[in-house]
């Protein structure tokens, strides 16, 4: 067993969570989250995304322990789902086994969108979150091919994987990881395209899945708009937790507690003063060609996996590639 499915082995098995939104970045994932959280027989997790299961990921500040992670589901009472919704086990090697070993029966939901359009979009949200020091798209992209061997990183970042643009969305082999681990019937694959064309008959599909009904006043909200820092000097030094702002309030405020909601009121004087919605710049024609080639293969043998044609997915119209998120962003 591994070294997680060793520590669960003394946990209550019925008292594990059993819902899992496991991504794409930028797919809807936030969005189902709130959706699934507002329903009186589901509760999902705060923060939505613990990255406990994704153990290959270099991650900053995860849920480290057991008792940390299932400490994030003390108000689960009797809710017949508890789940959570890290988007990165998607494209992590090991947290589709590691989910498996501790709940077998669990429902995964997993949400693709055209890695083209995410992938652009995902850029400026991580902009937006501080975890990105190159402005540029291009730039960014061509620095992931170096990254990945763990050179030119910037100095903070919350997850190293989210900086690796040409393997992120590199859907085919991530989806058969959760095919291999889970019997068909336990995987609700959507297509992000469809959410936005057909929001209800989507969600009609996913409470379907999972065997809920409906019920009033549970919508999905508009979230995570393309707006990005005038200043981002500004932006890292309120968003990274080892600034010195948080360094300085941590020798002056010896209550955790207290830390944290300076932190939070920081965090919102930021998002309100320094944070404006913006229209992406343009995507040149030459970096459009390049993410063609780059993705068509994968888009290709996705579609027959999936037994439904994406390949228009290698061709997105400019207005798609620039559009807002429309509601139903990661």
């Amino acid at each position: 067993m591994s070294d997680i499915a060793d520590a669960f082995a003394t946990h209550n098995p019925a008292r594990v969570p059993n819902l899992f939104i496991v991504g794409a970045p930028k797919a809807g994932t936030t969005a189902l989250h709130r959706y699934l959280e507002a329903h009186s027989q589901v509760f999902m997790t705060r923060p939505k995304e613990p990255n406990f299961f994704n153990t290959d990921h270099d991650v900053r500040q995860p849920a480290r322990s057991v008792e940390e992670y299932m400490a994030l589901y003390e108000g689960w009472g009797a809710e017949r789902y508890a789940g959570e919704g890290t988007v990165w086990y998607l494209h992590s090697t090991e947290a589709a086994r590691h989910i498996k070993q501790i709940s077998p029966d669990a429902k995964i939901v997993m949400v693709l969108r055209n890695p083209i359009v995410a992938l652009y979009s995902h850029h400026y949200q991580i902009l937006k979150h501080a975890n990105q020091d190159i402005l540029d798209f291009e730039e960014a992209f061509e620095a992931g091919l170096t990254r990945e061997g763990g050179t030119g990183l910037p100095a903070k970042y919350f997850v190293r994987e989210t900086l690796m643009y040409h393997r992120i969305y590199l859907y085919k082999e991530q989806v058969q990881r959760y095919l291999d681990c889970f019997d068909r019937s336990q995987l609700l694959i959507l297509i992000y395209d469809d959410l936005k064309a057909d929001q209800d008959g989507t969600l009609a599909k996913l409470l379907d899945f999972l065997g809920l009904d409906a019920e009033t006043g549970v919508e999905v909200e508009r979230v995570n708009p393309n707006r990005q820092a005038r200043s981002q000097w500004l932006n890292r030094l309120v968003k990274h937790q080892d600034s010195p702002i948080y360094q300085t309030a941590k020798k002056l405020v010896p209550l955790k507690g207290l830390r944290r909601a300076i932190r939070s009121s920081m965090h919102s004087i930021n998002d309100k003063v320094n944070l404006q919605e913006v229209a992406r710049p343009p995507l040149s024609a030459a970096m459009t060609a390049r993410l063609q080639d780059h993705f068509r293969a994968d888009i290709e043998a996705l579609s027959v996996l999936l037994d439904r044609d994406l390949t228009h997915w290698v061709t997105p119209t400019t207005d798609e590639i620039h559009a807002d998120d429309d509601g139903v962003a990661a």
